[in-house]
């Protein structure tokens, strides 16, 4: 579950980032990391960091 007022959220197994674009969006002071195994997989959930001006 998301929560508001969350300082850390793990996105294990992130696939293309989107549960990790919605808790970095909803707790604006969370340090978010999504983690994910496939090369190709993991790129495109980069490429949705980026293109949702996040870091």
């Amino acid at each position: 579950a998301l929560v508001d007022d969350a300082r850390l959220v793990l996105d294990v197994g992130a696939y293309t980032g989107v549960f990790a674009l919605l808790a970095a969006k909803r707790s604006r002071a969370a340090e978010v990391h999504g983690y994910e195994v496939v090369p190709t997989v993991a790129q495109a959930a980069r490429d949705n960091v980026t293109a949702n001006g996040l870091q």
